[in-house]
């Protein structure tokens, strides 16, 4: 007599993958000597079945699953196979940083490793959008440019499941502080500094302040300034963009003192 014994039997195309993106193939490789299957049963482990001969399956949650599958001759003869799948959590990539908005002079972005795995360990790549990039855990870091920068973390599990977060960075520019005086050496008498300001910035706006060195002061950009006194003054200009960066720049001008001019006259006893 015939053997209607039905064998099941199939493979997978990865029996251990990462959550994310998971895709299971099942390639159906049962067999029967004579007759045919007729009918066919896909448990995957979670509730879920399928009767195709060869179907896809795609999981929700991580974990261990059984998959099972039971092939029905056209005589009623069944076999069942199982095989044993494995998916791998998705590390969760977060991080903070001391400051996102920072001025360009003596920013300094510190990071913080936030992120977590429930499967394996976890090794970094941090890109900083500025062509820098590294694998430091919490790593510190400068730019040398004004602009906005994406700062990108990469998660890698010892499982091979990666996953990424990512901030924008913004570095305010500073403004260039440039300043001049029609003549840094003048005499007391008639003194007048014409203050010519030449900052500059990229982007934003600035507004200023000037600090004369003799107790006055003044927000025009381009102020003139007599002095009282004789003596070396020390002028100072900061200036402070739209994103609260400041800076300054310090020069010194001198007044000299005017002469005293006088004569006497003595009398001479010879004329009268």
């Amino acid at each position: 007599f015939p053997s209607h014994d039905t064998r099941s039997l199939f493979t997978i195309n990865d029996s251990d993958q990462c959550l994310s993106g998971n895709r299971f193939t099942f390639s159906n490789q049962s067999s029967i000597p004579s007759g045919s299957i007729s009918s066919r049963l896909w448990n995957y482990g979670d509730a879920t079945t399928s009767s195709l001969p060869a179907p896809d399956k795609a999981y929700t949650n991580k974990g261990f699953y059984s998959i099972s599958l039971i092939s029905i001759s056209d005589w009623g003869c069944r076999d069942t196979f199982v095989r044993r799948i494995r998916i791998y959590d998705q590390p969760k990539i977060s991080f903070s940083i001391n400051s996102a908005n920072q001025c360009l002079k003596g920013n300094l972005f510190e990071c913080y490793n936030n992120s977590s795995s429930a499967d394996g360990t976890l090794t970094y790549r941090w890109k900083f959008g500025d062509g820098n990039s590294t694998a430091i855990k919490d790593p510190v870091h400068r730019y040398i440019g004004s602009g906005a920068y994406q700062l990108t973390l990469v998660g890698t599990s010892s499982f091979g499941c990666s996953d990424s977060n990512t901030a924008v960075m913004n570095v305010w520019p500073q403004a260039i502080v440039r300043f001049a005086a029609n003549d840094s050496d003048q005499c007391q008498r008639g003194n007048v500094f014409n203050f010519i300001n030449n900052t500059g910035i990229s982007s934003g706006s600035v507004s200023f302040l000037w600090n004369f060195g003799d107790g006055s002061f003044s927000a025009s950009a381009n102020p003139l300034k007599s002095y009282n006194a004789h003596g070396i003054f020390p002028v100072t200009l900061t200036t402070v963009s739209d994103k609260v960066c400041r800076d300054t720049l310090k020069k010194s001008i001198r007044i000299y003192a005017m002469p005293n001019a006088g004569f006497s006259l003595t009398p001479n006893e010879g004329l009268s």
